[in-house]
């Protein structure tokens, strides 16, 4: 955690807060530390439509930056009051490519995550987790 305490900050969020939208740049890598965030994308009238809920463990936006994406797929907000780490997307790519023992956990996340929206991951916690 040490090695790349550097790269993130820690974020408050209330709930209701909206983190980003669907079509924004992909921008920045979440993980979210507490709480709960709904995903969703719109309907047809602009409403948000949920697709899941993720919780403490979870990441969010590493799949479109490692896929070099530049918009995100999926809106996100704060359901419940939130703490995240929040990366920008050229630290992550860095972390990833340079910082020894990151792309491994980040391998780890994904492998976890079932196909189509992503749930609950408890890998990263341990490398976020304090020394």
């Amino acid at each position: 955690a040490r090695l790349i305490s550097g790269y993130y900050f820690e974020k408050n969020v209330f709930a209701n807060s909206k983190l980003f939208s669907k079509e924004d740049k992909s921008s920045y890598f979440y993980f979210i530390c507490s709480g709960t965030v709904m995903v969703f994308n719109p309907d047809m009238l602009g409403n948000e439509v949920n697709v899941v809920f993720v919780n403490q463990g979870a990441t969010l936006g590493e799949m479109e930056i490692l896929l070099g994406k530049s918009r995100l797929i999926y809106g996100a907000k704060a359901y419940t009051d939130c703490v995240l780490l929040r990366m920008l997307a050229a630290d992550f790519t860095f972390c990833v490519e340079q910082i020894p023992g990151f792309t491994g956990m980040v391998m780890r996340i994904l492998a976890e995550k079932p196909p189509g929206p992503w749930l609950l991951s408890s890998s990263f916690s341990l490398l976020f987790a304090p020394i």
